[in-house]
C-alpha cells in the first residue's frame, strides 16, 4: 500500500518485457508491481509477477516477494470482486486457497518477510467468511498466529492490526475462544492511526475507507456506555503504560488515548457519518470507494443514521 513513483518500468511490465535484471532494477520493478497495487490493477499484477517469476537467476528471497504479491493480488480482487456480487463463493474460495498456497511458498523462502503471513491470514481469514466458518476455533487460531507473526516482524503493520481487530471482533469470547471486543477495538484504532500517518507521510497515497468503517464496526460492537468507557479506560492507561511489547500494547492502544465523552455506538455513528459524506461526495468513485459506500449504507440503515 506504498505511494510510488510510476515509471519505464511498469510500462515494460505491462507489455510483456522483461530481462534478467540487477538488485536494483529488480527492487523497481518491485515497487511498479505495488504502484499497480494501489491503483487496484491486480490482473496486471499478477500478469506482471508471472512474466518474472520465470527468470531462473531469481534468488529465494527474491521469489518470496514475487509470491507475496501474487498473493496480495488474488486476495484484493476476490475481495473486491466479491463484496461487489462480482464473483461466486465457490470460485472466491478455490482462488483464496491457491493465494494461501503462493503465500505458504513465500514464507519457506523467506521467513522474516512479514507481508506473506498477513495475507496467507488475510487469504484464509476471508475464506472463513465466504464459508461462513470464521468462528470455527481452529481456523481462527491460525489466523491469528499469522497475524501476530507479522507484527513480530513489523510492529507498525497496519494491515495486520486492522485483520486482527476483526479477528477478535469475530471469535466468540471465553470459555469458548480469545474474542475480546476491547482488543478489537485498541487494534482498530492502532490500524487507523497508522494508516493515517501514513498518508501524512505520503507512504500511502490511496485512503482506504475500510480502515475507518472497521473502527466503527468495532466500536458498535462493543457497544461501552460513556460512563463504562469512562471507568474501563483508566485500566487500559495503565494497562498501556505497563509494558513496552509491540503487540501487547496494540492489545491496550485506546489506553494512550484521549476520548471523547460519549458511547461506543455514538462513536460509532459519528465516524460512519463522516465516511459516509465523504464518499457520497466523490464523483467518480472507483469499485473499492462503492463497495465501502454500500457498506457504510448498510450499517447508517442497520444504526439508525
Amino acid at each position: 500500500m506504498r505511494r510510488l513513483r510510476q515509471g519505464v518500468l511498469c510500462v515494460l511490465l505491462v507489455a510483456g518485457v522483461w530481462c534478467a535484471a540487477s538488485a536494483t532494477e529488480f527492487e523497481d520493478m518491485l515497487h511498479e508491481l505495488d504502484l499497480l497495487h494501489l491503483q487496484d490493477r491486480h490482473d496486471e499484477v499478477l500478469s506482471g509477477v508471472d512474466r518474472v517469476r520465470n527468470d531462473r537467476g531469481l534468488s529465494d528471497s527474491e521469489m518470496a516477494e514475487l509470491y507475496m504479491r501474487r498473493t496480495r493480488a488474488i486476495v484484493s480482487e476476490v475481495e473486491l470482486a466479491y463484496d461487489a456480487d462480482e464473483m461466486p463463493g465457490d470460485e472466491a474460495q478455490a482462488q483464496l486457497q491457491e493465494a494461501e498456497e503462493y503465500a505458504a511458498r513465500a514464507i519457506e523462502l523467506n521467513r522474516e518477510l512479514a507481508d506473506s503471513y498477513f495475507w496467507k491470514g488475510a487469504a484464509m481469514g476471508l475464506r472463513g467468511v465466504i464459508r461462513g466458518v470464521l468462528r470455527a476455533l481452529f481456523m481462527a487460531r491460525d489466523v491469528r498466529e499469522l497475524g501476530e507473526a507479522a507484527l513480530e516482524l513489523k510492529p507498525d503493520h497496519t494491515e495486520s492490526h486492522f485483520l486482527l481487530a476483526q479477528l477478535y471482533d469475530e471469535v466468540p469470547g471465553r470459555p469458548l475462544s480469545f474474542g475480546n471486543n476491547a482488543r478489537a477495538v485498541s487494534l482498530a484504532r492502532r490500524a487507523h492511526d497508522l494508516h493515517e500517518a501514513e498518508r501524512r507521510d505520503w507512504e500511502v497515497e490511496t485512503r482506504y475507507d475500510s480502515v475507518e468503517i472497521g473502527v466503527a464496526e468495532r466500536l458498535w460492537s462493543r457497544n461501552w456506555s460513556e460512563r463504562r468507557r469512562e471507568r474501563r479506560h483508566e485500566g487500559l492507561r495503565e494497562d498501556y503504560a505497563a509494558t513496552t511489547d509491540p503487540l501487547e500494547r496494540a492489545y491496550v492502544y485506546e489506553g494512550s488515548l484521549e476520548l471523547e465523552p460519549m458511547s461506543d455506538r455514538d462513536e460509532a455513528r459519528r465516524i460512519l457519518r463522516n465516511v459516509l459524506d465523504r464518499l457520497e461526495a466523490v464523483e467518480n468513485p472507483t469499485r473499492r470507494q462503492r463497495n465501502d459506500l454500500n457498506a457504510a449504507r448498510e450499517h447508517a440503515e442497520d444504526w439508525g443514521l
